[in-house]
């Protein structure tokens, strides 16, 4: 990084606005000096301010750079521009960075102008990680390496090794050392854990292993099972003893188990023989006792024959019988309705002798009054005109008092109103004096809300970083393994072209030999006489073998840069994120950033504060949205009393007005009144309502006794017409009941025949024979049963006697003794010969197991010796593999720091790496020593004193640029900035010092010095002078010639 120009505004000492054009420095040394106040450090507290918002001490803070000169209307801001000559970065950059000053703090907004002349599209912080990434330094590496500030110059000196560990990580590329340690600790822990595992396995296995306590085998077992994790060889010969045992009890067991099963069929088969012959004479005794019980029954069956013959005959009588009682039951019934008809006549006759009485009683009781009735209602109708115009008249009184009641109720709510108005005016003069701070309280919390917003978005910038972060190095670890793949197959097409092409070299005598010919000289030795000449081979290569392995070679070298191109930039861009995220982390909490950081723990911890922070925005939003009601309630305050206002006036010429109509409508309605006096003294009722509910009564009487006399008229003549029709009927009635009489005399006399027919004696032996269809079908089925089985036992009784002629019963006790004996001796040999086949499975599979597991275990043992030797030297506590690798740049950066050093102290003291020593506590291996080549004694870097501290801090700041220019590490630090010093030195050292700035300077590299020793004013010709003046510091550029 080599800076062009830096622009400041109102910022820190200067007033106004400054620029400090860089390109006019010459030789690439220059002196910043003036009075001790005048802002020599501002300038230099500018480019950190542009590049990381801080400025250049820890003991400064960034309120403290607006100017106290400048003017209210000037912005505060810093612009720099600088060039970088490094890797992808390379280009002009510009940076500004401005401050705005609120009441509710400061902020400052950042802008970065790319090479290409694009602006920088992110927020402030994606802004500031972006300039930190072209940097390549984070804001202390930066104030330790490139710009050493006052009081910062001892600690190059006196740094331990884990923070100048992390100095030398960030400029020198460890990642591919980091990885090997923590790869090598994995593959430890990994194969560690297999190794437990496998021991545990072997354990829990040779514990399964079953050994009958009886056999030789369990004392020799027992013996060797305390030896089994140094020597398990032994347990296994032991099972395997045991499985041969068991393997021959097994045999000779099955074959004594299937001599007694051929014993069992056979017996078995006896018994079941045996069994059947008994059966069949048990069957043919069973059978001759139901055939003799069948013919005991004889006698019944025939008598249930009987029985179903006179069922069936007497099921013809009964379809005669049918026929006449079907006559007599019509009889029967036309007689009862006859006698019924005749009844109702009699009851009909009475009836209408009733009402001829009753109709005459009300003609004498009704005729008189039915004309009153008349004349009344014909006299009311005639009054209902007057009725008409006196409701008329009530009408509208009713009506204007209406009216009357209605203004003296207006008068009386206008009244209301007024002292409700007046209420509500007291009320609303209160309301705004209670709200007369709301805004102010709105704007607190307007305030509160910035300031939680501004951090949950800080915060969900960082959620953000960290799932990049993770989401990339989950990435980069496939890439890795991609391009050790890639690695690996284009070091085997290396090495396989490699061994094609010392091949094709050898080949070439053959090739040469297959032309040489006799009598001409060989090309090689001149010989004539070719005795014993090179011969082609089998596997001879060809130029065109050699060809395709070089191609193939080629091809894949460039795959494999490929993927180490991809690689480097996924691992840069993995660090770059995990840095982003640790140091807003670390500021977020405000914590160390040299602590270890877990970062599931961080994302858990960030989730909860985003929750909090949404769940604080949520309540400041609620009293914000409380405030804006209260707000909009003030307005609303205001408008409210200006309407009360308006309406109290309005509403006192309202009553007076209400109230004189209330007058007028008063004198009005008495009128009316006087008027319905007059009209009521000469009518009968009080109103037309009542006269017609009087002319409504007498036409209900009329009506009554005209209703009652057409009901007496209409009974009387529906009594004539039943009479006439009930002597009809029972004339009719009775000549059919002569025709039916004779009928069932005749139908009679032929159910007498059919039962003398059918050789009934008498009703009473037909109706004992009826039985219903169901009973007759019942019997016959059994009667049919009971034949069928007679014939079939019959049968079945010849068919067995020719069967059993020549056998006999035979006694089966004695073998279904034997038989049980058997089966309990072939269960018990049975359960042995499962117990030895369960215990021979679960050995044989154990020693499967074991087997496995003691190889498995041969080849762990072999990768845990060399992982563990890997592992103590790649992680060891003291000393780890990349501060080994760490020590070699140390060394050579103390090397280049000595050759300045050497000139400036004359020899006197030279710095150099101290010995790795383990009986210290805490990591070691890049601590300083300080060594005399005078006496050649070597003491500690906290001994040298203030001048020799500021030489050996300077040599070790130009040692480590010289380094990382030469070895092209991370960063390109090609500018350099010295903050005071010089004046601890004698004349003769300061002189030297500059000779060796200026020679830094000279090749192609930017030293600024800050100073206000008078002596450096001639010695360094490029000076930017700084004078203070009453509006602030200014300014000025000075060329020696």
């Amino acid at each position: 990084m080599r800076p062009i120009k830096l622009v400041m505004s109102a910022f820190g000492s200067y007033g106004g606005e400054e620029v400090v054009d860089f390109s006019k420095i010459k030789g690439g040394l220059f002196l910043i000096s003036g009075d001790t106040g005048s802002g020599k450090t501002t300038i230099f507290d500018g480019i950190m301010y542009a590049l990381y918002n801080k400025l250049g001490g820890d003991d400064r803070e960034t309120k403290m750079m607006r100017s106290e000169y400048a003017d209210d209307k000037r912005k505060t801001f810093v612009e720099f521009t600088f060039e970088y000559a490094h890797g992808q970065n390379k280009g002009l950059y510009t940076v500004k960075r401005t401050t705005h000053f609120r009441k509710s703090g400061m902020v400052s907004d950042v802008t970065l102008t790319m090479p290409d002349g694009e602006v920088f599209v992110g927020k402030n912080k994606e802004t500031d990680e972006k300039i930190q990434s072209i940097i390549g330094l984070d804001y202390k590496q930066f104030g330790k390496i490139v710009m050493i500030a006052q009081g910062q110059f001892r600690e190059l000196i006196m740094e331990s090794t884990k923070n100048r560990k992390e100095i030398f990580k960030s400029i020198f590329s460890m990642d591919i050392y980091e990885k090997i340690e923590k790869n090598i600790s994995e593959r430890f822990k990994k194969i560690y854990g297999k190794l437990k595992d496998n021991n545990l396995l072997l354990e829990e296995n040779f514990g399964s292993v079953i050994i009958n306590s009886e056999s030789e085998n369990a004392i020799l077992w027992s013996d060797a099972y305390d030896k089994r994790d140094t020597e398990p060889e032994k347990l296994l010969s032991i099972l395997e003893s045991e499985i041969d045992i068991l393997e021959k009890d097994k045999t000779g067991l099955k074959k004594v188990i299937d001599k007694e099963n051929t014993e069992l069929i056979r017996i078995t088969k006896q018994i079941s023989d045996a069994d059947k012959i008994n059966a069949k004479f048990e069957k043919m005794q069973m059978a001759e006792t139901r055939y003799k019980e069948l013919l005991g029954e004889k006698e019944i069956y025939a008598a249930k024959a009987e029985k179903v013959r006179k069922a069936k005959a007497a099921y013809e009588v009964r379809q005669v019988q049918n026929i006449y009682l079907k006559i007599q039951k019509n009889i029967q019934l036309k007689k009862e309705q006859l006698k019924k008809n005749q009844s109702r006549l009699e009851e009909t006759s009475k009836r209408h002798d009733a009402l001829l009485v009753r109709k005459e009683e009300f003609e004498q009781k009704n005729n008189a009054k039915y004309t009153q009735l008349i004349n009344q209602k014909s006299k009311i109708e005639n009054e209902m005109s007057v009725y008409e115009e006196y409701d008329d008249k009530r009408e509208l009184y009713q009506k204007e008092n209406d009216t009357l009641t209605e203004i003296r109720n207006q008068v009386l709510e206008l009244k209301k109103q007024n002292e409700e108005y007046l209420l509500s005016r007291e009320k609303t003069e209160e309301k705004l004096h209670e709200l007369k701070d709301i805004e102010i309280v709105f704007s607190q919390y307007e305030n509160d809300k910035e300031k939680i917003l501004k951090n949950t978005d800080e915060i969900s910038q960082l959620q953000k970083t960290l799932k990049m972060y993770l989401t990339e190095n989950d990435s980069l670890k496939n890439i890795e393994n991609d391009y050790s793949a890639k690695y690996i197959e284009w070091k085997n097409a290396r090495k396989t072209f490699e061994q094609i092409s010392d091949r094709y070299v050898t080949a070439q005598a053959a090739i040469l030999a297959a032309k040489l010919e006799n009598g001409k000289p060989c090309p090689v030795c001149g010989a004539l006489e070719h005795i014993n000449p090179a011969k082609m081979t089998e596997d001879t290569v060809t130029k065109d073998d050699l060809d395709k392995a070089k191609l193939r070679e080629d091809r894949l070298e460039r795959e494999k840069n490929e993927k180490q191109a991809e690689y480097e930039e996924s691992r840069r861009k993995t660090e770059i994120l995990k840095s982003e995220f640790i140091k807003g982390y670390y500021k977020e909490n405000k914590q160390s950033d040299t602590q270890i950081l877990d970062f599931d723990k961080a994302e858990k911890e960030l989730e909860n504060k985003l929750s909090d922070a949404k769940e604080k925005l949520n309540g400041v939003e609620k009293n914000i949205d409380i405030a804006k009601k209260k707000i909009v309630q003030k307005e609303e305050c205001y408008k409210t009393r200006e309407k009360l206002e308006t309406r109290l006036a309005a509403l006192e010429k309202e009553i007076v007005k209400t109230g004189d109509r209330l007058n007028e409508q008063s004198v009005y309605v008495g009128g009316i009144l006087a008027q319905i006096d007059t009209l009521g003294k000469s009518l009968s009722y009080n109103n037309s309502e009542e006269a017609k509910k009087m002319l409504e009564n007498l036409e209900k009487e009329i009506e009554e006794i005209e209703t009652e006399k057409q009901e007496i008229d209409d009974l009387t003549a529906e009594c004539d017409k039943t009479k006439s029709l009930l002597k009809g009927k029972i004339a009719e009635t009775k000549k059919q009941l002569e025709t039916d009489e004779n009928e069932f005399a005749k139908e009679y006399k032929n159910f007498e025949n059919m039962l003398n027919k059918k050789g009934f004696d008498s009703i009473d032996s037909y109706k004992e024979s009826i039985l219903e269809d169901e009973q007759i079908t019942l019997i016959e089925e059994q009667i049919e049963k009971y034949r069928d089985e007679l014939n079939r036992l019959k049968s079945e009784i010849a068919v067995l006697n020719d069967m059993l002629a020549d056998e006999s019963i035979i006694d089966t006790e004695e073998l279904l003794q034997t038989k049980s004996k058997m089966q309990v001796r072939v269960k018990r040999l049975n359960k042995e010969n499962e117990d030895i086949i369960s215990k021979l499975g679960n050995n044989v599979s154990v020693k499967k197991k074991i087997v496995n597991l003691l190889r498995d275990r041969g080849e762990l043992d072999k990768k845990y010796r060399v992982i563990a030797s890997l592992n103590n030297a790649a992680n060891n506590k003291k000393i780890h593999f990349q501060t080994f690798v760490l020590r070699q740049y140390f060394n050579m950066v103390i090397s280049y720091a000595n050759k300045r050093l050497a000139v400036m102290t004359s020899n006197n003291f030279l710095l150099r790496c101290r010995d790795i020593s383990f009986s210290t506590a805490g990591e070691t291996g890049l601590e300083l020593d300080v060594y005399s080549p005078v006496t050649g004694k070597v003491r500690d870097a906290h001994s040298l004193s203030g001048g020799e501290t500021f030489m050996a801090s300077l040599a070790m700041a130009l040692g480590m640029s010289d380094i990382v220019q030469n070895k092209s590490g991370k960063t390109n630090i090609d500018t350099m900035f010295i903050d005071e010093g010089f004046g601890s030195l004698s004349d003769d050292v300061r002189d030297k010092a500059v000779r060796i700035l200026l020679e830094l300077a000279g090749s192609s590299r930017t030293v600024g010095v800050i100073s206000h020793v008078s002596e450096l004013k001639e010695q360094i010709p490029s000076k930017i002078l700084v004078r203070k003046e009453n509006d602030g510091s200014h300014i000025t550029w000075s060329q020696d010639r």
